[in-house]
């Protein structure tokens, strides 16, 4: 996991393990996310509890997409994104500077879905996008450090919603 990958290595990467297991410090991965300098991060397998509680949320926003007429989209885990990153002179870039991020759900309204290319549907390859909510469920646990919660409230402030992004419901 030391080298860098190509966006072409890494969906390859991720295809296989639909159907292969691969284990890391003893635990089951099932998905890797790219950060913009294409190092894969790991994703480990979510235990049944933390799938059941992400399978509510995600049943909940899709009835409020349904009830509400929005008409947007609602993903889970295995739906990712090309989220843009900052370069060092403060300018959005979305080639070398890619991140591919998978939350565990997340809502992209329809007039973005709508106005996404072909590449942006089905490769991580077109413009960068940001849906405008995304939920990571965190198992905190007795952690009195708050650790946990500290790396995933830094995640959604340096990773999913960089300066710049507009946030909206």
């Amino acid at each position: 996991l030391e080298r860098t990958y190509t966006l072409e290595e890494f969906e390859y990467i991720n295809s296989q393990l639909k159907n292969h297991t691969l284990e890391i410090d003893g635990k089951p991965i099932n998905l890797f996310e790219l950060d913009e300098n294409g190092k894969l991060i790991p994703m480990p397998q979510a235990t049944i509890n933390m799938e059941a509680v992400v399978t509510e949320i995600a049943a909940q926003l899709r009835n409020w997409n349904v009830y509400t007429r929005q008409g947007g989209v609602v993903t889970t885990s295995q739906g990712g994104f090309k989220f843009a990153t900052e370069d060092s002179e403060d300018e959005i870039t979305t080639q070398a500077g890619k991140k591919i991020r998978a939350p565990d759900v997340s809502f992209t309204p329809k007039d973005i879905y709508r106005n996404l290319d072909e590449q942006q549907l089905w490769t991580f390859k077109g413009e960068a996008f940001t849906p405008i909510f995304v939920v990571e469920v965190v198992d905190i646990g007795t952690d009195t450090t708050n650790s946990a919660f500290i790396k995933a409230d830094n995640r959604f402030k340096d990773e999913y919603f960089e300066d710049g992004t507009s946030v909206q419901l």
